[in-house]
């Protein structure tokens, strides 16, 4: 985090609160590992490398501490970046399973849905990524524009809470299965053709079959997780 980051915040969104902008550079530094799990958190740094008072950040770190993303230990003095905890996850993504599976039957619903050429362009964008930042960017935004494609705002509401902790997790996948290659290359192939099983299914508006799609999507990055976990306690 820098002053030139606060800037090109401030830049695109000149009235937004301070404390506002210092939570979301905060939530991107813990989403892309700039700060890791098990970081303690300098908040007297954090306010001189971004030239302003300790107060907003102060305010940043309570708001990330109640989101989940930072915590603080009885036995510990200060700010730690939180670890992934399995139990967390889990529930994430069985709300995302709810809601983004109802979202694909709502979509499939429309005569054609609103959107369905730029979310073919994102599925193609992620078939042909080959870096974290790439595919991760392009899995998130196919997944936020399908509930956007809804028109219903209450699901985009609850999504929008939902954000970062789903930017997190799937962060995760990314940057620990992807470095091996025994899971990369079937992972991306997996995540490409369902994709296209949701898009087909949405166009032919067959609902329950694009509900039934996303929800099995969704399904392979937690159980990516599950496996992930496994191989680590295994060690």
């Amino acid at each position: 985090m820098n002053r030139q980051k606060l800037e090109n915040y401030l830049q695109k969104n000149p009235f937004e609160q301070l404390s506002n902008i210092v939570f979301d550079l905060i939530s991107e530094a813990i989403i892309t590992l700039e700060l890791k799990p098990g970081e303690n958190i300098n908040i007297s740094k954090i306010a001189e490398d971004l030239d302003i008072s300790i107060t907003p950040v102060r305010e940043a770190i309570i708001r990330l501490i109640d989101y989940g993303f930072i915590k603080r230990y009885p036995d510990k003095k200060g700010y730690f970046v939180s670890d992934y905890e399995l139990n967390d996850i889990v529930n994430v993504f069985n709300a995302r399973i709810a809601v983004e599976g109802y979202a694909a039957f709502l979509c499939a619903q429309y005569k054609k849905c609103p959107n369905i050429d730029e979310l073919e362009k994102l599925a193609e964008d992620f078939k042909n990524s080959y870096t974290y930042d790439s595919i991760e960017y392009n899995e998130f935004q196919f997944h936020k524009l399908l509930i956007k494609s809804t028109g219903n705002e209450y699901l985009m509401e609850f999504y929008n809470l939902l954000e970062k902790k789903i930017r997190r997790y799937q962060r995760f996948v990314m940057f620990n299965l992807f470095k091996l290659s025994d899971f990369a290359d079937p992972l991306k192939e997996d995540y490409s053709v369902q994709h296209a099983s949701v898009i087909n299914a949405i166009k032919q508006n067959i609902a329950h079959v694009a509900e039934y799609e996303m929800k099995n999507h969704i399904n392979t990055g937690l159980n990516k997780i599950l496996l992930l976990y496994n191989l680590k306690s295994n060690k």
